[in-house]
């Protein structure tokens, strides 16, 4: 197992790759920052909701910068690829899952819900 998992570790829910703040879990392994930064969803919840492959395929942004770089991934801490799909942009790691800002959630789950 990956040492490194916050919801394996000592930290509790981990940390916001954001603000670095303190990220809540709640009982589906969703991870929020408690700060309203946004939420994590590791793949194994977001692969239940949404088509992982398609998460992949979303076009890699050039532009990272605005109006954040890319977001360290909370699990690995390695920087996450920063994606755009249909002008929603949010940042993922392909191995362990996605981070949605705030307000991201409700349109990522619509643009890549299971159908």
């Amino acid at each position: 197992m990956d040492g490194d998992d916050p919801y394996r570790g000592g930290t509790g829910g981990g940390v916001c790759p954001r603000c670095g703040n303190d990220l809540s879990a709640d009982g589906d392994m969703r991870l929020a920052c408690l700060r309203g930064c946004g939420e994590w969803y590791p793949r194994e919840l977001a692969d239940h909701r949404v088509r992982w492959d398609l998460v992949i395929r979303a076009a890699r942004s050039l532009a990272t910068s605005w109006p954040w770089g890319s977001a360290a991934c909370p699990s690995c801490h390695d920087p996450m690829t920063v994606a755009f799909q249909d002008e929603l942009r949010f940042d993922r790691c392909d191995r362990h899952g996605v981070w949605l800002d705030a307000g991201e959630s409700e349109r990522f789950f619509q643009l890549f819900a299971r159908r």
